[in-house]
């Protein structure tokens, strides 16, 4: 039998109702009490790192994580973490490229329905997720979520109410689970170059989407704050305003000061390129760089693992530019 780790951090799935709202309260022995027929699939012991709603996450709760990956990783043959649905595709995006060395398989799962509650979500989850993570076949960072095994690196929570809350965004899903059975749709291919762990992050990265009649000005305070990068949400393909309102003198201006202005685009699927409409054109002639077409989740904390490897611009975009982990999609 397999011995899995499950690390619990709180989240929908832990929470219990109270007078000021649902809030995470269940430790990881009350979780699999709703599921008892885990214990028949692995060896499972239970540890708990933070019992927090997901949208208190912060990056160095990240490091957290994967530390505790990296220090249990030889002792067990799988990992499941259970994380809230909020914010769990910016850990599993950030945990993915922090473990690059990474030899066994890491699932992160959740609820959007308390485990406590009739209907939830919850038992289902948690019981593909422990299979998955026995899988001898995958190493890497994934959420199993709605049946569905996605690449850590490349979902988004599309849905706030729905089971199938996260979806697979530029590529195909890597398999899926029912009833313990899974079936694998193609194994991913093995991260670029030697991998190596590297747990650490930056989190002097801006991410700030563009909207029409927003005034390049209020980025003033980037400055004040000491960001290093600034990845701007333009439309489309990546045009950005560049008559009235203009983000062209900023961008200038980011640059000369030594702060490197990335662009994506709001879409949720397709690909970023700033060389087809003469907005995009611009801002590239003047030092943006366009970030091809990962999701946001793991554009911010790549470009956030990044700064905290190099400070220097053209090591930060050659880095930025090289598939760590199969996170540009297909």
């Amino acid at each position: 039998m397999k011995k899995i780790l499950l690390l619990t951090t709180g989240g929908t799935i832990a929470c219990t109702g109270g007078g000021a709202g649902y809030a995470p309260t269940l430790d990881g022995s009350a979780l699999l009490s709703y599921v008892p027929e885990v214990r028949g699939l692995a060896d499972i012991e239970l540890t708990g790192i933070l019992n927090i709603d997901s949208s208190n996450m912060q990056p160095e709760d990240w490091e957290l994580i994967a530390k505790t990956i990296r220090d249990a990783e030889d002792r067990y043959d799988g990992i499941v973490i259970v994380h809230g649905t909020d914010t769990m595709a910016y850990t599993s995006s950030a945990v993915s490229f922090m473990t690059l060395g990474l030899r066994k398989c890491v699932v992160f799962t959740g609820a959007q329905i308390p485990i406590s509650k009739e209907g939830s979500d919850g038992r289902e989850n948690l019981l593909d997720a422990v299979c998955t993570a026995c899988s001898s076949g995958l190493t890497g960072v994934y959420v199993v979520f709605g049946g569905k095994i996605m690449p850590g690196c490349c979902v988004s929570k599309c849905d706030t109410e729905a089971r199938a809350a996260f979806q697979c965004v530029n590529r195909r899903e890597v398999g899926c689970v029912h009833q313990g059975k899974l079936r694998i749709f193609e194994y991913p291919s093995a991260p670029a170059g030697r991998p190596e762990w590297h747990i650490r992050v930056d989190n002097r990265v801006l991410l700030w989407k563009v909207t029409p009649g927003l005034s390049p000005d209020l980025l003033d305070a980037c400055i004040e704050a000491r960001y290093k990068i600034i990845i701007l949400e333009a439309f489309g393909v990546g045009g950005l305003p560049m008559l009235r309102n203009s983000f062209l003198p900023k961008i200038i201006e980011w640059r000369e000061r030594g702060i490197l202005t990335v662009v994506t685009s709001q879409c949720h699927r397709g690909r970023c390129d700033m060389t087809i409409y003469e907005t995009g054109r611009l801002a590239l002639n003047q030092g943006a760089v366009c970030a091809g077409n990962m999701t946001r989740e793991a554009l911010l904390t790549k470009l956030m693992w990044i700064l905290s490897i190099t400070e220097d611009t053209d090591e930060i975009i050659a880095l930025l530019r090289q598939n760590c982990c199969g996170e540009f999609g297909l």
